[in-house]
């Protein structure tokens, strides 16, 4: 690992620290349970001092990335054997209107994010398209989610970004719910939080976008010389199987850094109990917001042998675009059609 000096780096427009001022006194778990949504937070990350593991957790879902971007990523799944294959590429654009200028808990709606993507390699995928709306309360609206084909010309209800789906682009290595190592709902476990440490982490990585995969990708793991780490202060959250509920990985930590509320690792447990998954996250300083948000990230399968970078965007000559926010035709099922037939 090379360690640098600390930089904390991390900063955030001066709406963003008002409106988190604003949550310190108005955020709260929704009456239905905090591990089905929050109330009374926009623009900021909700829960500045966090009392619970699952406060800890909204942080990480509600961590500021702009108001709304435009990217073009790549998905690469390194098998057990060390062949490289670039599984996924796509066009993104994806909203935040919980960040929108001006939000209010009132006036951003139901849903804190949404993502609008259409497929463009390899050959056999072109032209797919995928939509999806993440709720604020998921008790209250339903994850949303539609699916195009090319072959069928119509969007169709898909699986959200949530959960223990399998992820198809990532052959088996990822689930929908490790995107961003943690992403959709809280409510398939029981967040404990079991405090703060220091850690050599991930951190200024923004040489390691500039470089071609090739460079990154090592046949077990990512290139060492690819990444830099620094020592940051950490918040660590524990997951455990919520009573009733189902989920391929009944136990899960993640490591959220102090500053930015992102989650820096991840590990999860099989259900015997054996370290099966780490998740790697990479930080990128992004001029254009100004901001330091999660970048790429790896997934490693320490059962099957093999790993999965996502979110990459190396090669890329505009890899995170930060935009005003899209029309809300822009991100609906129409769109997407319209969008991925050309």
């Amino acid at each position: 690992m090379d360690i640098y000096p600390t930089r904390r780096s991390a900063a955030a427009p001066a709406a963003v620290y008002e409106a988190i001022a604003r949550n310190a006194v108005r955020a709260k778990a929704a009456p239905e349970g905090i591990q089905y949504g929050i109330e009374g937070a926009a623009g900021g990350i909700p829960f500045p001092i966090p009392k619970s593991g699952a406060e800890v957790m909204w942080n990480h879902i509600l961590a500021f990335w702009g108001p709304a971007r435009e990217t073009h990523i790549s998905t690469y799944v390194i098998s057990s054997a060390g062949t490289i294959d670039r599984t996924a590429a796509y066009n993104e654009i994806a909203d935040f209107p919980y960040y929108y200028p001006g939000a209010t808990p009132e006036s951003f709606g139901s849903y804190y994010f949404k993502t609008r993507r259409t497929t463009d390699a390899p050959a056999a995928k072109f032209g797919e398209g995928y939509l999806a709306w993440q709720p604020i309360n998921s008790e209250r609206t339903k994850f949303a989610a539609w699916r195009y084909l090319p072959g069928e010309r119509r969007a169709r209800r898909g699986p959200s970004l949530s959960y223990d789906t399998p992820d198809p682009d990532a052959s088996g290595f990822q689930m929908l719910d490790e995107y961003y190592l943690f992403f959709g709902g809280l409510d398939r476990y029981d967040f404990k939080l079991v405090g703060k440490t220091e850690m050599y982490v991930p951190y200024n990585n923004n040489r390691l976008y500039g470089l071609p995969a090739a460079g990154v990708l090592g046949a077990k793991h990512a290139n060492p010389d690819a990444l830099r780490y620094e020592l940051h202060r950490v918040w660590l959250v524990e997951g455990t199987l919520a009573q009733g509920k189902s989920h391929v990985a009944p136990k899960r930590r993640f490591y959220v850094d102090e500053d930015t509320w992102f989650a820096l690792y991840a590990e999860s447990w099989d259900e015997t109990g054996k370290l099966w998954k780490f998740g790697h996250g990479t930080m990128y300083v992004a001029p254009d917001l100004p901001a330091v948000i999660l970048g790429s990230q790896f997934i490693y399968d320490l059962t099957l042998g093999g790993y999965v970078y996502g979110f990459a965007f190396n090669g890329d000559p505009i890899q995170y675009k930060v935009t005003a926010p899209h029309s809300a035709a822009a991100l609906g099922p129409d769109a997407m059609v319209s969008q991925s037939a050309r």
